[in-house]
C-alpha cells in the first residue's frame, strides 16, 4: 500500500494529512469501468453530464477530455474550486422548476380548451333558443292562419245559413251550437299552452346561455391566473439558479486562492531552509557540532563552571559512545584537565575518577 501526503489547510496553516492508496488490479479496474461506462446506465449520464459541464466552463484540457470516469472528473473539479453535487442539485432544481412550469402551462392550456368548450356550449344554446324563438313565431302565424281560416269558415256557414230556408235554421239543434263554442275554446286554450311552453322554452335556452358564457369567462380568468403564477414560479427559479452558480463561483475562487496561499508558504518555507542551509552560519554551526563530536569521542571534556565555582561539571562520554557522564572532581584533576588542551593528549575514560555520574 502507497501513502502520499496531501497538504490542506486554511488561512497559512499547513496540516500533513496521509493518504493511503491502494493499488487494484488492472483487470478489475477495467471491469469496473466498463461497468461504470455501460450505455444507458446512471453513471454513464452522469459522467456525460460532467464532462459536459466542465467543458462549458471552459476546462477544456486533456485531463478532462481523457478522464476515463467520473472519480477522475470530480477529483478535476475540486482542484479547480468546482464541486459538481451542488451544480447537479442545482441542475435538477432548474429541471424540476420548469418541469413545473411545464406542468402549469399545460394546466392553463386545458383551461383555455375547457374554457372554449364552454363557449362552443354557449353557442349551441344560442342556436337553440333562436331555434325555440322561430318555432314560437311558427307556431303564433299556424295559430293567427288557423283562427282566420275558422272565422271565414262561420262567415261561409253564416252567409249559407242565410241562404237556407228558416225551416233548416231552426232544425239546428242547441247541441250543435255547444259544441262549436268547446271548440274553438279548446283551441284557444291550445294556442296559449303552446305560447307559453315556447317561452319557457326560450328562457332556459337563454338561461342555458348565459351560465355557458359565465363558466366561459371563469375558465379564461383561471387559465390566466395559473399562466400567470407558473411565469412567476419560473423566473423565480431561474433567479435563484442565478445566484447559487455566482455564490459557488465566489467560493470556488476563494479557495483557489487560499490553496495558492498555502501552497506559495510551504514552498517558500523550503526555499528559506535551502538557503539557510547554504549559507555560511548553518556550515560554521555543523562544522562546530562535528568538531565537538570528534573531541568526545576521543576522549576529551567540557567544562561549566558557574560564577560561585560551586558547581561546575565536567562533560565526557561512556566509553561505547551511547552516554552523556558528567563528574564533579576534585581541585587536582581540574587542574589536571585544565592543562589539557589538545583532544590526543586526554587520559582514558577510565583512569578519570568520577562520581555521581548521570545520563542526560
Amino acid at each position: 500500500m502507497a501513502t502520499r501526503t496531501a497538504w490542506s489547510g486554511d488561512s497559512g496553516y499547513l496540516f500533513a494529512t496521509p493518504v493511503s492508496l491502494t493499488a487494484a488490479s488492472p483487470q478489475a479496474t477495467r471491469k469496473k469501468r466498463a461497468v461504470e461506462l455501460q450505455p444507458g446506465s446512471a453513471s454513464m449520464a452522469s459522467y456525460r453530464k460532467a464532462k459536459e459541464y466542465l467543458i462549458s466552463q471552459g476546462h477544456s484540457d486533456m485531463a478532462v477530455m481523457n478522464a476515463p470516469s467520473t472519480f477522475h472528473l470530480r477529483s478535476y473539479a475540486l482542484s479547480k474550486g468546482i464541486d459538481l453535487v451542488k451544480v447537479k442539485a442545482l441542475e435538477e432544481s432548474a429541471t424540476e422548476a420548469a418541469l413545473s412550469a411545464k406542468l402549469a402551462e399545460q394546466h392553463a392550456i386545458e383551461m383555455q380548451n375547457a374554457a372554449k368548450e364552454a363557449a362552443r356550449e354557449a353557442e349551441s344554446a344560442s342556436l337553440a333558443a333562436q331555434a325555440a324563438t322561430e318555432r314560437v313565431e311558427s307556431v303564433r302565424d299556424s295559430t293567427m292562419e288557423s283562427s282566420v281560416t275558422r272565422f271565414e269558415a262561420d262567415d261561409v256557414h253564416e252567409v249559407s245559413m242565410q241562404n237556407t230556408p228558416i225551416t233548416a235554421v231552426e232544425l239546428e239543434s242547441e247541441e250543435h251550437k255547444t259544441r262549436l263554442t268547446l271548440t274553438q275554446q279548446q283551441l284557444e286554450a291550445a294556442e296559449h299552452e303552446n305560447l307559453a311552453q315556447a317561452e319557457r322554452e326560450a328562457a332556459l335556452e337563454s338561461q342555458r346561455k348565459a351560465e355557458a358564457l359565465e363558466k366561459a369567462k371563469e375558465a379564461e380568468r383561471e387559465a390566466t391566473l395559473e399562466h400567470a403564477r407558473a411565469a412567476q414560479a419560473l423566473a423565480e427559479a431561474q433567479e435563484k439558479v442565478i445566484r447559487e452558480r455566482a455564490a459557488l463561483g465566489i467560493q470556488a475562487a476563494t479557495r483557489g486562492f487560499l490553496q495558492q496561499r498555502v501552497y506559495y508558504k510551504a514552498w517558500k518555507a523550503v526555499v528559506t531552509l535551502q538557503s539557510l542551509w547554504r549559507g555560511s552560519i548553518i556550515q560554521a554551526v555543523y562544522r562546530q557540532l562535528t568538531s565537538h563530536v570528534a573531541v568526545l569521542r576521543a576522549g576529551g571534556v567540557f567544562t561549566t563552571v558557574s560564577q560561585s565555582g560551586k558547581k561546575e561539571r565536567f562533560f565526557c562520554l561512556s566509553p561505547d559512545y551511547s552516554l552523556l557522564l558528567w563528574c564533579a572532581p576534585s581541585r587536582q584533576e581540574k587542574a589536571l584537565r585544565g592543562q589539557l588542551t589538545q583532544p590526543n593528549e586526554m587520559p582514558e575514560i577510565s583512569q578519570l575518577p568520577v562520581k555521581n555520574v548521570r545520563t542526560c
